[in-house]
């Protein structure tokens, strides 16, 4: 996401308040860690609120930090969890941030609640306007509709999304790629796009 703007460099701090990934795309190495870490222990692992907290604390007091970037596959959206930290990150943290989400589990009051923190930016994958891709192929069950209505909510909020895109997937038709066309231009602007090839 940083990539987007050069003066960030050397200004954002990163780190992951999570390990793990609730989903299971086809695409995705959590698609067989999940079944590797069967009945191991619990996959998603979130540290505590006051542990990451201190974390950004000790860098910001420390480092010149400009911004936060949470490189959480997805950020925990766990609704106790989350209003507890975004409370504690306003207070004590109170700089930009961004982060990654998945488009099924965006909500309008959730982004309300990160943009009341700071949140500017936010790396959101759709991998493709087809919706046969997504569902039969990529194992991603998101609506046309559900997509469209996020990025009105994150152009509502004033957040710029950076959504990925995957290209030279052997399953895509011509059909399929016209459909992710037309999506796109549906969408609300400004956005970015972080395109990515499924084939080495």
């Amino acid at each position: 996401i940083s990539s987007y703007d050069p003066k960030l460099r050397y200004s954002q701090y990163e780190l992951m308040a999570s390990r793990g990934c609730q989903f299971v795309c086809s695409f995705c190495i959590n698609s067989y860690l999940h079944r590797a870490y069967k009945d191991k222990g619990k996959f998603l692992r979130n540290r505590s609120v006051d542990n990451v907290i201190k974390e950004l604390v000790d860098a910001k007091n420390k480092l010149k930090i400009k911004e936060i970037f949470f490189y959480d596959e997805i950020f925990i959206l766990d609704e106790d969890w989350l209003d507890e930290f975004l409370e504690k990150y306003r207070k004590q943290v109170n700089l930009p941030f961004s982060l990654c989400l998945h488009p099924s589990i965006v909500k309008e009051r959730i982004i309300k609640k990160f943009k009341y923190a700071g949140l500017d930016r936010v790396g959101i994958g759709n991998q493709s306007g087809s919706k046969r891709l997504r569902y039969e192929v990529l194992d991603r069950f998101v609506t046309d509709e559900k997509i469209l209505e996020i990025a009105k909510i994150f152009k509502k909020y004033k957040i710029i999304a950076t959504w990925d895109i995957i290209l030279d997937n052997p399953y895509e038709t011509e059909a399929d790629m016209e459909e992710s066309m037309n999506l796109l231009l549906k969408m609300e602007r400004p956005y970015n796009l972080s395109v990515f090839s499924l084939i080495n």
